[in-house]
């Protein structure tokens, strides 16, 4: 079960609409009776809808082997879509440095009220607001809203250089903007009403905004807003100042101002003061898991000092509010609707009932979007131009045994060798709670020295749920050329200093100083050892961000449940992959090529029913240069062709591996490491270069270009 990310705007429209539109989520918020026929300014028919549904239920049933019940694919429907909705907003405040469960989420539109609670309840807040007319609002906003001005300088000073300066820098700001809001000729006083400064560490791209009333307390601000939002400080590291700026207003008593809560009933409360509103009419819709009678409430008759529990639908002219089980909504003096969790009576919300046919989808979509913000944390964090700019990383969780399920859509050389990297280190040093392990070792599932991978294990009470793992590449690890990729290196100890597994968190304490001090006594240590450690802390935290939600979702599931959907993510890329290489006739096809100086390379695929043999026997030995590619790196590439064969959209996982039989022979694809760098073969082509010949010759054998 897919949904969007593409709308059906209003031509076509719904399939509701009759117009030959799709299947979507107004479909099925009707069909679940949550949005009444008789309510929308366009006549619609639901048996255009029902249609739709019904052509998806058959082709369920011709792939499942059984007929899913209506009611339950259609609230998987639901459920994915909520999901997508409440990662997309998560990813945006991630990336911006917020946390979505401190907020309030506010609903506008014609559809936002109808997901808003259950968005809410996935992003861990506990306020929705939905505005009078909140299907206007962005119209309505324009005319209401007091008038603000906001004025910015850039400043990109250090905070203890400019520290000085900063209050007569706000100040001359404020006037600009006070100036500015009088020349709009508006009732009201201009006001500042807050002062910012972005702050970042020196070398970081992105910042923090920190409130800036008390100027000799910023650094202390950030380092607190820092640390709560990846998880570490930035110690003695210099502080930079990106810019400052004021938000000015004309401020009008009562006019724009955010709406206050209704106090709770005290006391001496008059007896009707707490008494739910009565119900207008009934309707039967899906909520909990089932079909319900529910009271439908009009917006505009609900009393202010009435609270309104869920489930019910509070409909308007233009929208309909959906208020889940657990849910309470008190409507302001002002016509503005304020839910909040109902801790009186708290129920089973949609959200634990979600349907087995959808149980699938929405782990991997939510394993999936942890991937995506430990990526952007990274990014975020990182000093190196390579991680913040060139996106050179990847992010990854796998499971208990080291099985890679689910990725960010980062860098397949990297996402495919993740499995056999954490494999390797595992055996190597055995990972207990409270560890993280770095290696860049090629015999141990690494790439080229470069790529430092940072694995992460995941317990909680006792159980390893899996691991998860990130890949970035360093600006410099050691060598004779700046960069650590030297064009004319023979082995491996001449592209910079080699990493076998090694920790750098042993049972939560941190060991980074002493793996500093050992990269400064290398023969070639780093040029820019302090910008590694940003970057290791930066992949230490992404790491943990993945971890503690793979634990908030095995709280939320159970352990057992967590390592069941993962196994069923590896097992549909398998089912995938294997009716791909069926519906294509048995034979063997081969493919040849040379690397520039003239290296063979050989690959031999044979196709036998639902499985693949592919070997590169024929290709050259050892390379003297540094075009050696190691086993891992191979099987990346064989995972990525893998996917391309399977034609679907799912995580490049391991699971694409168990209908191939792989044979790699010693040789420059497949070189062996005696644990002398010094007599290791030289690799720092082989993952950029190499990688990309044996994706071509496998392409080429399978006939996909």
């Amino acid at each position: 079960l897919e949904v969007g990310p593409d709308s059906a705007g209003a031509e076509p429209g719904p399939a509701c609409y009759d117009a030959g539109g799709p299947l979507t989520l107004t479909d099925v918020n009707l069909l679940l009776g949550r949005l009444d026929p008789a309510r929308f300014a366009i006549p619609v028919d639901p048996a255009a809808a029902d249609a739709c549904l019904e052509t998806l239920l058959e082709t369920l049933a011709r792939e499942r082997g059984t007929r899913p019940d209506a009611d339950a694919v259609l609230a998987g429907l639901l459920a994915i879509g909520d999901e997508r909705m409440a990662s997309a907003i998560a990813r945006v405040s991630e990336r911006r440095g917020h946390d979505p469960a401190e907020c309030a989420l506010v609903a506008f539109g014609g559809a936002g009220p109808q997901h808003a609670c259950a968005v809410a309840e996935r992003l861990g807040i506990d306020t929705v607001v939905v505005p009078a007319e909140a299907a206007l609002l962005s119209a309505a906003g324009l005319g209401e809203t007091r008038i603000e001005r906001i004025e910015q300088s850039q400043v990109l000073a250090r905070l203890d250089d400019v520290e000085p300066e900063l209050p007569a820098r706000f100040a001359t700001l404020a006037e600009r903007g006070i100036a500015a809001v009088a020349a709009e000729g508006v009732d009201g006083t201009p006001q500042v009403v807050r002062r910012l400064a972005t702050l970042r560490r020196v070398g970081q791209q992105d910042g923090l905004d920190v409130e800036a009333d008390a100027i000799a307390g910023l650094r202390d601000a950030f380092q607190r807003a820092y640390e709560q939002r990846f998880g570490h400080t930035v110690g003695d590291a210099a502080v930079e100042v990106e810019s400052i700026r004021v938000i000015v207003a004309a401020v009008v008593l009562g006019v724009g101002d955010p709406p206050e809560p209704e106090p709770e009933p005290g006391p001496d409360a008059t007896p009707g003061s707490s008494r739910t509103a009565s119900a207008a009419t009934h309707a039967d819709a899906w909520f909990g898991g089932q079909r319900r009678r529910v009271p439908v409430y009009e917006r505009g008759a609900v009393p202010v000092d009435r609270p309104v529990r869920g489930p019910c639908l509070i409909v308007e002219p233009r929208s309909v509010f959906v208020l889940p089980p657990g849910w309470v909504s008190r409507s302001h003096r002002s016509g503005t609707l304020i839910a909040s969790r109902d801790r009186e009576t708290p129920a089973a919300s949609d959200r634990t009932a979600t349907p087995a046919v959808a149980a699938e989808e929405l782990f991997a979509h939510r394993l999936g979007a942890l991937a995506a913000e430990a990526g952007d944390r990274l990014q975020r964090t990182a000093l190196s131009t390579n991680v913040k700019e060139r996106l050179d990383f990847s992010c990854a969780i796998l499971d208990a045994d080291g099985t890679l399920i689910v990725n960010a859509p980062h860098i397949p050389v990297h996402l495919g060798a993740l499995g056999q990297c954490v494999r390797a280190v595992v055996a190597a040093t055995p990972l207990a709670p409270g560890d993280v392990v770095l290696t860049n070792h090629p015999g141990f599932g690494g790439s080229h020295l470069p790529d430092l991978t940072v694995v992460t294990p995941i317990d909680q009470d006792g159980v390893r749920l899996g691991y998860a793992a990130c890949r970035a590449h360093h600006a410099d690890v050691g060598s004779a050329r700046p960069g650590s990729m030297p064009p004319d290196a023979t082995n491996l100890a001449a592209e910079g200093v080699v990493i076998a597994p090694t920790l750098l968190v042993r049972g939560g304490v941190d060991r980074l100083e002493a793996f500093a001090s050992w990269l400064r006594a290398t023969p070639e240590p780093p040029r820019m050892i302090a910008e590694n450690m940003a970057d290791l802390r930066a992949q230490i935290a992404s790491n943990q961000h993945a971890a503690l939600g793979v634990c908030r979702l095995a709280a939320e599931l159970g352990a057992g449940v967590v390592a069941t959907h993962m196994r069923s993510i590896t097992g549909r890329a398998e089912r995938l992959l294997r009716h791909a290489i069926a519906r294509r006739p048995d034979g063997v096809r081969e493919s040849r090529a040379t690397l520039d100086d003239g290296t063979p390379l050989r690959v031999r695929v044979e196709i036998d029913g639902e499985r693949l043999r592919i070997d590169f026997a024929g290709s050259g030995g050892r390379h003297p240069g540094n075009l050696n590619a190691p086993a891992a790196v191979v099987s990346s590439a064989v995972m990525y062709v893998a996917r391309l064969l399977a034609g679907a959209d799912l995580p490049l996982n391991e699971g694409l591996l168990r209908a191939i039989d792989l044979g790699i022979p010693p040789g420059f694809l497949n070189p062996t490491f005696s644990g002398n760098p010094a007599r290791d073969p030289a690799v720092v082509g082989g993952n950029v270069e190499t990688s990309q010949r044996v994706v071509e010759v496998l392409v080429d054998a399978l006939g996909l270009a």
